[in-house]
């Protein structure tokens, strides 16, 4: 129906006020129960967000995998010194979550109606950082940007030489760098020398000897344990991994052993992407979950957590292969990556004593994909993500032909990068001319600064995660985030490495503004339309594990292992933080929980932050976790009939007053859901706020426009007063809800103005945007006053100034 608007102001409000004790409350009560009958009303619900289709593309990686992202209404990071990208803390997505594994991401959310343009963030080294993406109609399409000149931009430079100051002195007088692995491209960097293992099968070789030919010894230290021999052609301990009867069957009492070889064919190939390749042990296959985890535990726009910063080189404990795949990394620089070895308990003391036995890995760890300038960084690239390169120990190292792919037990490993060292640099940051003495080293003493001088802070983050060792470099910029350069470690056998953090279980913690609540608690009368009796602020977390299937047979022998997107949520907070001015009832604060289907709570935890406190502390809630029947005083309907008919609600406490200081700032309290495993879902709960309002005697609850609340609530009160409420009615949408705290419309009988709602969510709104509402100068100003766009807000029904909260006259 069209109904006709008109604006009140503050005198005529407090006149028409006096004028309402005079005058009938409201219609017959039966007409309460008749569908067909409604009072004039306001047909705009005051709803400041909508829903909308969000698809999200990450496709330009150089390989596909799940990417964690967040949606900001505002561009998230500004640019720091030297080009590195700085979150900015103080901003909090409007949503976060994962793509699925090929990069993409579809679904729907209610966002804020204000959105015209929208910003895609992830902290994931291995993505763009930011896309940035034009809202149209209540779609929102992101793509990372696609470097179309990659190789265009490499061939042109074909006939340019450039090189690495790491092998020529220019840098540091006496720095050599060896390229026993290989020569190089001298254009791009790539190294032509990198080949492809050869397909590698295991096998056994069974030899008939018997014990009696050869002394069987048992020894155990850090690095082995078992029965060993020493084999006179090679004079060094075999061990014996199992025994064979005469007939060749297995028996632990027999006279004959076999033990491990790998016999490798050739057909080598050069470059590879290591991910592209299977059936040898040392090549990476879940490099989807190694992306996944490295996110997880290492955020790159974030300082690196200090259990993960190592300063020591990685000991191997057993005589072991060992090759590392290149994950990618996210900087300006064109850095040189190279490795050293020595003894245990034998440690150079400073770069000086390495720095000519180095070993080059990559001249040019340049991978293309700085996210501040894909095209620039193309240009300079000199590495594809995933190259696998098989290090080897050389017993001379200058002598090129000592080389082997085994390193004895007992030898330690370590890394170096040396920043900007490849001459061909990313154009337009001012380091193009830079030759800088600063190298990042894995062990302690070994880094330099750009003066030469050495210091032991660590430049390195190592942790293990299965079979894999990660490290991450942090280079000369220090943004402390590690995810400069970032690769795997993998050996043959995969316990060949000790003393190192290991990573079993890891999740990602998403959080996001949930925006702001306030509510008028004199229902149903209309109160004086400063909507700040009670305010919240409202912020959410969900927790998402990051997990595999492993598939056994009988035997508890593995069959496979699948690495599915970290998507499901495994637990969810829901923060509110309480305001309040110059409220004169008693009122609390309550929280219904909207489950997704199948997810079952298992744990229900409560926290609060007081006033004068900085930490979150147990709490015990005025009523815990229970259900409760929705609204059904006037029969069975269909919001009253989802969930069984009951709601999840949670009392939080009965008058914020016993939580504010004198500044109407109160404290924040926490809800902890934890689910049951098998349970968790990729949903989120919907939580919503509400506040019981407890006044000599009376109780009443109020409810943003069209929420049923419980069945709590009186029958009397609707339809009275500046209410237009009917239960026993649904709203035409589809949506099932029913006419709940309807504003009244009828101003010749009712001198009550359809301009203000008993309660608004301001969708994405901060403290900030609502610094009026919270002020308590502005008590008994209405809302209208104080937001210029307001009232066109709502004569548009929120199709034009959906962004009215986010601009203040006062």
């Amino acid at each position: 129906m069209k109904t006709t608007f008109l604006f009140m102001r503050p005198a005529l409000i407090a006149a028409v006020s006096l004028l309402v004790l005079f005058f009938s409350a409201c219609t017959d009560k039966d007409d309460l129960y008749d569908p067909n009958w409604e009072r004039p009303h306001c047909e705009f619900m005051f709803n400041t967000d909508d829903e909308y289709t969000v698809d999200v593309s990450y496709q330009n990686m150089g390989f596909t995998t799940a990417v964690y992202f967040e949606i900001y209404d505002q561009n998230p990071v500004s640019e720091g010194a030297n080009g590195t990208l700085v979150r900015k803390e103080e901003l909090s997505p409007l949503f976060g979550g994962y793509t699925e594994l090929d990069g993409t991401f579809h679904g729907s959310m209610a966002l804020p109606s204000y959105l015209n343009t929208v910003y895609i963030y992830t902290p994931a080294f291995y993505a763009q950082t930011v896309i940035k993406a034009t809202v149209t109609g209540k779609a929102i399409v992101a793509s990372d940007e696609t470097v179309s000149n990659r190789s265009v931009s490499r061939a042109a430079s074909a006939g340019t030489k450039y090189t690495s100051q790491t092998l020529n002195g220019v840098a540091i007088p006496g720095e050599a760098w060896k390229t026993h692995l290989g020569e190089f491209d001298e254009s791009t960097g790539r190294v032509d020398g990198f080949y492809e293992p050869g397909t590698s099968a295991a096998t056994y070789e069974v030899r008939l000897v018997s014990k009696d030919d050869y002394t069987l010894t048992w020894d155990w230290d850090w690095y082995q344990s078992g029965y060993y021999y020493i084999d006179p052609e090679i004079g060094k301990r075999v061990y014996v991994d199992k025994y064979y009867n005469q007939n060749g069957k297995e028996n632990s009492k027999g006279k004959y052993y076999y033990r491990k070889i790998s016999v490798t064919t050739t057909g080598e190939k050069t470059y590879h992407p290591g991910y592209n390749y299977q059936d040898n042990e040392l090549l990476i296959t879940n490099y989807q979950e190694l992306y996944a985890v490295h996110a997880s535990v290492i955020n790159a726009k974030k300082d690196c957590p200090e259990i993960y910063r190592s300063s020591s080189d990685m000991l191997v404990g057993k005589d072991a292969e060992v090759a590392i795949t290149l994950l990618g990394g996210n900087t300006c620089w064109n850095s040189s990556l190279g490795y050293y070895w020595y003894r245990d308990g034998q440690a150079p003391a400073n770069y000086n004593e390495i720095k000519d036995k180095v070993v080059m890995l990559f001249p040019n760890t340049q991978d293309g994909y700085w996210s501040n300038n894909l095209s620039a960084a193309s240009k300079c690239a000199g590495v594809e993500r995933g190259t696998c390169v098989q290090l080897k120990y050389y017993s001379n190292i200058n002598d090129a032909s000592t080389g082997t792919t085994i390193f004895p037990a007992g030898t330690r490993i370590g890394f170096v990068l040396a920043t900007n060292a490849w001459t061909n640099r990313v154009q337009g940051y001012g380091y193009t001319t830079d030759s800088k003495k600063y190298r990042a080293a894995t062990s302690s003493g070994l880094s330099q600064d750009n003066s030469g001088n050495s210091y032991n802070a660590p430049r390195t983050a190592v942790y293990k995660y299965g079979d894999n060792i990660m490290v991450s470099f942090e280079d000369h910029i220090d943004d402390q985030n590690f995810s400069d350069v970032v690769f795997a470690l993998k050996s043959n056998p995969i316990e060949a490495f000790t003393e190192i953090v290991d990573v079993t279980d890891t999740e990602i913690t998403s959080k996001a503004n949930k925006g702001m609540y306030s509510f008028e608690d004199i229902w149903p009368s209309e109160g004086d339309y400063d909507m700040n009796d009670v305010i919240l602020s409202c912020n959410y977390a969900k927790t998402m594990p990051v997990k595999k299937t492993v598939t056994t047979d009988h035997n508890g022998n593995v069959i496979s292992t699948e690495f599915s997107t970290p998507d499901k949520i495994s637990r969810e907070e829901y923060t509110i933080r309480t305001f309040q001015n110059y409220a004169t009832y008693t009122d609390g604060i309550s929280c219904i929980v909207e489950l997704p289907s199948g997810v079952q709570v298992e744990e229900v935890k409560y926290y609060i932050k007081k006033r004068t406190s900085i930490v979150f502390e147990e709490f015990t809630p005025y009523q815990a976790w229970h259900q409760e029947d929705i609204y059904n005083k006037h029969g069975n309907l269909p919001y009253n009939q989802v969930n069984g008919g009951k709601y999840n609600v949670v009392h939080l406490v009965d008058n914020i007053r016993d939580f504010l200081d004198d500044s109407g700032v109160g404290a924040e309290f926490k809800i902890e859901l934890v689910y049951a495993a098998n349970s968790f879902s990729k949903q989120e709960s919907v939580f919503k706020p509400f506040i019981c309002i407890r006044n000599a005697g009376y109780f009443h609850e109020v409810h943003i426009p069209l929420e049923a609340p419980t069945n709590n609530m009186p029958l009397v009160g609707w339809n009275t007063y500046a209410d237009a409420s009917r239960p026993a009615t649904i709203v035409k949408d589809g949506s099932g809800r029913g006419e709940f705290y309807v504003r009244a419309n009828n101003i010749t009988n009712h001198l009550y103005g359809p301009w203000y709602p008993f309660a608004i969510h301001f969708s994405g709104a901060t403290e900030t945007d609502l610094d009026p509402l919270l002020d308590k100068k502005n008590e008994g100003v209405p809302i209208s006053e104080l937001f210029p766009h307001y009232e066109g807000w709502v004569k548009s029904n929120n199709t034009l100034y959906t962004d009215w909260y986010k601009t203040t006259s006062r």
